[in-house]
């Protein structure tokens, strides 16, 4: 009989003592919640996201009636135009594109999570700087041309970049980073086990950073299949450059939520796709804990690898741990780990092996 655990009611795993003091299950997220970032810092990202916007519809209109009627929207390897577009229609387009940036922009930033909140507006501010960028030096290289068709891009090409670069810093310097409160964590016994009782236990989690960055690399996807077009590029290049932005985001979509189970088989990480993300046979358990994980020493978020460990990090805080028999490490950030790691350790000890240990 397979016996599904509780955390609210099975002896071992609930309200486990953290140094004398029991963590409180209805907690107001204090203990795992970002400290807010003033809203005045957040609508100044915003603006840097949309000052791009501001310098099209202003500097991009004085340029725009001094422009020929056709503006170069492609430049080949030395340099040289090889495909141009009506000028009017290029500057609509580009500006469409920024504006769209800029709305994503206003729209993230209710959102409570504030690594993706700052790292989405850092990558919008540099897609804005660099799509206007790259209107501002066509147009500004037309200009300079001695005669049409004689346009010609090189440094410019360097320094869109550079200021793109340079105006995500910005918005980060503008957002500030993001920061979280430091959370306890303590080790828990292992849940009893009856003879011949199985032990099952569950957990899902999910990461929002993940769905708005889908979401973002998805318009990325539309943007740069639009800016192709409206360039001139082929059909079959416009749906490369989307195509590889579609794969992205479905990869992003894949960890947005997982699941976390831990049976007689062992641990299984499963997304809501179905597919896998980690499994760990219980033969392979050597031992685990429960701690607050540090993102930065795990290799950042998202799904993560180093020399002798993985991880799938959504958050700082609450980290289920399991140490393989080679010594190599896997975590999974959960809201609350504790029950999961007292059944593996548990259901470890009774597969006729040395009791893991359980460590802060």
């Amino acid at each position: 009989m397979t016996r599904p655990v509780d955390p609210a009611r099975t002896p071992g795993t609930s309200a486990p003592s953290r140094g004398g003091a029991s963590r409180s299950a209805d907690a107001t997220g204090d203990a795992h919640s970002p400290r807010p970032t003033p809203w005045w810092r957040r609508a100044l990202a915003a603006l840097v996201v949309a000052a791009p916007l501001v310098l099209l519809l202003t500097w991009g209109e004085v340029l725009l009636d001094r422009l020929p009627p056709l503006t170069p929207t492609h430049f080949g390897a030395s340099g040289a135009a090889d495909a141009w577009s009506d000028s009017g229609r290029y500057w609509l387009t580009i500006t469409l594109v920024v504006a769209a940036l800029a709305v994503v922009g206003v729209a993230v930033l209710p959102l409570r999570q504030a690594f993706a909140r700052v790292w989405t507006l850092v990558a919008l501010a540099w897609a804005a700087a660099f799509v206007a960028g790259l209107w501002f030096a066509s147009a500004l290289v037309t200009l300079a041309a001695s005669a049409p068709g004689e346009e010609s891009l090189s440094w410019q090409a360097f320094a869109v970049v550079l200021l793109a670069c340079g105006w995500g810093a910005l918005a980060w310097g503008a957002h500030g980073p993001a920061r979280r409160t430091p959370t306890s964590s303590g080790a828990v016994a292992p849940a009893p086990l009856a003879a011949g009782e199985r032990l099952a236990a569950s957990a899902t989690t999910s990461a929002p950073m993940f769905w708005w960055l889908t979401a973002a690399t998805a318009a990325l996807a539309v943007v740069a299949v639009l800016v192709s077009t409206a360039g001139g590029a082929s059909p079959a290049t416009a749906a490369l450059v989307g195509g590889v932005l579609v794969v992205a985001a479905v990869a992003g979509a894949w960890l947005a939520r997982i699941t976390a189970t831990v049976d007689a088989r062992g641990l299984r990480v499963t997304s809501w796709l179905g597919l896998p993300v980690k499994r760990i046979p219980l033969s392979d358990v050597a031992a685990v804990r429960s701690e607050d994980l540090e993102p930065t020493q795990w290799g950042g978020w998202g799904f993560r690898w180093l020399p002798g460990r993985t991880a799938y990090v959504a958050r700082r805080g609450p980290a289920l741990v399991v140490v393989r028999r080679d010594g190599r490490e896997f975590a999974v950030t959960l809201d609350d780990p504790e029950p999961l790691a007292s059944v593996l350790a548990a259901l470890a000890a009774a597969d006729g092996r040395e009791q893991p240990t359980r460590a802060r």
